[in-house]
């Protein structure tokens, strides 16, 4: 999380791989880098995809853009 709250204050790309291992490790933190890669569209990394599996089940992962 102190990463999150350093790349959020500085504006220092802290890299996709984090990213995604935070996204997979804690929905919660998925918040966080939505509004990190909005406020940082410069990074150029991320975007969510989710896709529905069953009805009323879906999977979300972060995704890479180049």
């Amino acid at each position: 999380m102190q990463k999150l709250k350093v790349a959020a204050n500085s504006g220092q790309n802290p890299g996709f791989d984090f990213l995604l291992e935070c996204w997979n490790d804690d929905p919660a933190l998925r918040i966080v880098i939505k509004k990190l890669v909005a406020k940082f569209p410069q990074w150029e990394i991320a975007c969510e995809v989710t896709v529905e599996v069953q009805p009323g089940r879906s999977l979300s992962t972060l995704v890479r853009l180049k």
